[in-house]
């Protein structure tokens, strides 16, 4: 049987910006009512071949389970759960997903990449926000043949992580009448798990919060372009 969240500690509602409310439980993807148990306690890596294997376990049970699910990726996990889950990757312990629901294993997610030693998209915004701010992007077009300059030159691994995760972002996106998150929300609740270390403070995030979430919206909405 699956666990549940408890009631209290979901968090509904349309996203609209990330601020320092809707950033802990959209961004972070915790309830803003258990901020007080939110663990200072970081995934440690022991083996980064494990990273694709592990971003593959969670996204093919969010294939299965959660592309109809309203608010994924927006709806707060439990704080408990969550740091129980991160636990048990410390110990090196399999994890059996089926045991939890879907929001949880998105929240678990949205976790795991934030805490990578590198974020995943960094390297791709640094350089598609200096072609910004120096008014080198003059349309979409233009945009897109950027976006995917900057992808081919990232790591191979890193590239192949990135494009399973996007092609499942824009599977939740193509859903978007059933579970209400359009390739917009699912921006604003994931881009700054890719750009933005742990610790970065949600002052900064908002900051650059309109070049980052127009990269990863632009990004699920032309991925067969880009990858």
């Amino acid at each position: 049987m699956k666990e549940e969240l408890d009631e209290d500690v979901i968090q509904k509602g349309t996203i609209l910006a990330v601020d320092k409310t809707t950033y802990q439980a959209e961004v972070l993807g915790v309830s803003t009512r258990e901020n007080k148990e939110r663990s200072d306690t970081v995934i440690k890596i022991k083996d980064e071949e494990n990273v694709a294997a592990i971003i593959d376990q969670m996204i093919a049970y969010l294939t299965t389970e959660a592309l109809e699910v309203e608010g994924i990726f927006r709806v707060g996990a439990s704080v408990r759960t969550v740091n129980d889950i991160k636990s048990r990757f410390q110990k090196g312990e399999k994890i059996d997903w089926g045991r939890f629901d879907a929001h949880t294993v998105a929240g678990v997610l949205k976790m795991y990449l934030r805490e990578l030693p590198e974020p995943l998209l960094l390297s791709v915004y640094t350089g598609y926000k200096e072609e910004v701010d120096a008014k080198r992007v003059g349309d979409a077009t233009q945009s897109i043949i950027l976006i995917k300059s900057l992808v081919n030159s990232m790591s191979p691994k890193n590239k192949k992580i990135l494009e399973k995760l996007i092609s499942f972002l824009s599977l939740i996106a193509s859903n978007a009448k059933a579970n209400n998150m359009p390739a917009s929300n699912l921006a604003k609740c994931i881009a700054p798990n890719l750009v933005f270390k742990r610790d970065e403070s949600p002052e900064t995030i908002l900051q650059h919060s309109n070049h980052v979430n127009h990269l990863l919206q632009a990004m699920i909405e032309n991925h067969r372009k880009i990858f």
